[in-house]
């Protein structure tokens, strides 16, 4: 082994109290309510691609707000209506 994991950790005095709690980008927080075969199918989603269904249901949000803009943007971009 090498030299460096031959000695002990040091015994640090810190506790996870006496840290600052985790500084958060995201301010705003949503509420779904689904049903339980629609819990169901999320958490299964989830899981396979090893998320937690919190973290797949806002892709999930974005992902449609950013399908529907694509919809509602205009073929052509120089066109006016």
């Amino acid at each position: 082994m090498p030299p460096r994991r031959q000695r002990p950790l040091p015994q640090l005095d810190i506790s996870l109290e006496a840290l600052p709690p985790p500084e958060s980008k995201r301010t705003h927080r949503l509420a779904l309510a689904l049903t339980e075969p629609e819990y169901g199918l999320i958490d299964r989603a989830a899981r396979q691609r090893g998320e937690q269904p919190a973290v797949f249901c806002r892709t999930l949000v974005l992902t449609g707000f950013h399908n529907s803009a694509l919809r509602a943007w205009p073929k052509n971009p120089t066109s006016s209506p």
